[in-house]
């Protein structure tokens, strides 16, 4: 039975040279984008290569975004900062308001149930699988106890100048997780074409000697 790669090879008349580096290679990291890409020719997969070593990339326009934000974040006035933190602290009051009011329907569910289980357990006449198995019942709302408790956000204090400085020190981290991975995207890449050039002049080379 043919496998991914030797299918091709029984079903063209492909040279060794082709088969090495438009087939085989693509089982190797430096094409690992192109696995599911079996129709391209060398030509191609070089195109493609060299594309993504001259194409922005994902990290390029997230990376203008999150500087955009810390410059944002660095020219908003005081007031606007108060009016940013008010909203924000609304929308915690809101969903904090939200999460008490589903863990009490929780709660009481809980409660009923482990009142119930617990009759069970007390009842004289129930066969000792029956009151295992009420048991296993209270030990896993026991385990789930914190569904039943509400999970609330806190507001958002220490002034406006503590809110910029705390927005602006996220926005940073995310203008240098895009810078690194920027950086590491072109690299890796520059290998890629690199090595996989170094593949087709070694496999030209050795079959020229032949």
């Amino acid at each position: 039975m043919p496998t991914g790669y030797t299918a091709a090879l029984d079903d063209k008349d492909l040279s060794t040279a082709q088969w090495f580096t438009e087939h085989l290679a693509r089982a190797f990291g430096i094409l690992f984008m192109l696995r599911d890409s079996p129709d391209m020719t060398q030509e191609e997969i070089t195109t493609k290569l060299r594309e993504d070593v001259s194409k922005e990339g994902y990290h390029v326009p997230k990376l203008a975004e999150a500087k955009a934000e810390v410059i944002r974040l660095e020219e908003l006035s005081i007031d606007a900062l108060k009016i940013i933190i008010e909203e924000k602290n609304d929308e915690i009051r809101a969903y904090n308001q939200d999460q008490i009011e589903k863990a009490a329907v929780v709660k009481a569910r809980h409660d009923r149930v482990r009142n119930e289980l617990a009759r069970v357990i007390a009842d004289p006449n129930a066969h000792e699988v029956t009151k295992k198995i009420a048991e296993f019942g209270i030990d896993q709302l026991h385990v789930a106890r914190r569904d039943a408790e509400p999970y609330k956000q806190d507001y958002v204090g220490g002034g406006p100048e503590a809110y910029r400085h705390k927005q602006v020190t996220a926005a940073q981290r995310m203008v240098d997780y895009h810078t690194e991975n920027l950086e590491k995207d072109l690299k890796n890449n520059r290998e890629r074409l690199e090595i996989y050039l170094a593949v087709i002049a070694d496999v030209g080379r050795l079959y020229e000697e032949d």
